[in-house]
């Protein structure tokens, strides 16, 4: 998955996995090489899965989320009216965690608000 990630140009996100990766490691490493997980799994059977799905996303012209797009969509979330479809999935995750239980449920209201009086 970190591999992926870099992949697709989030290494700056994927460094503190992999260092974190790197410290379990070290800090455990008989467990790490016991790890049944590690034992069993097919870095290149996983690295071909992961390809086929980001080519069938990109047949689909699925847009890729980037962290320019990100940092787009989490400018643009204050005016939740302005978002649609996976903007707005994207928005809703990124509120849920920056804001408290009750912000986050206002914001929604205001998501739904906007929409009802569009409709």
């Amino acid at each position: 998955m970190i591999r992926m990630g870099e992949h697709l140009g989030w290494g700056s996100v994927m460094q503190p996995l992999r260092e974190l990766q790197s410290a379990w490691e070290q800090q455990w490493p008989e467990a790490a090489r016991a790890s049944r997980y590690r034992a069993l799994r097919d870095d290149e059977l996983i690295w071909e899965a992961q390809r086929a799905a980001l080519a069938f996303c990109e047949d689909r012209q699925l847009r890729r989320l980037t962290p320019g797009l990100l940092a787009t969509i989490t400018e643009a979330s204050d005016n939740v009216e302005s978002l649609e479809g996976i903007e707005l999935i994207i928005a809703a995750w990124w509120v849920g965690r920056e804001v408290s239980d009750d912000e986050y449920r206002a914001w929604g209201a205001r998501a739904v608000r906007g929409y009802a009086d569009h409709a």
